[in-house]
């Protein structure tokens, strides 16, 4: 079971790929590792947005399992949101 841990800059404009789909099962904590008021939304595909994403708010986490072929990608509300994930696959 590997474990791979991973930094991402997340801003407005796009979503960002946080954790890639893999061929197997996985489970991946997602970190917004900001201060302040810094916002992070996350969602199943490239589409998420600040209106449809699940939101995570300074400093929080949230566990997540993912079937295989499954991704998550981040949005913000603000530029240069640092977010940061360990993820475990059943490679």
């Amino acid at each position: 079971m590997p474990i791979k841990t991973d930094t991402h800059t997340v801003g407005t404009a796009t979503a960002v790929l946080v954790v890639p789909a893999d061929n197997m099962e996985q489970n991946a904590l997602i970190h917004n590792n900001s201060t302040g008021d810094a916002v992070v939304y996350i969602g199943g595909d490239d589409q998420v947005t600040t209106s449809t994403g699940t939101l995570l708010t300074a400093e929080e986490r949230i566990s997540v399992d993912l079937g295989a072929g499954d991704a998550v990608y981040a949005i913000a509300d603000a530029d240069g949101i640092n977010v940061r994930t360990f993820r475990v696959t059943a490679d």
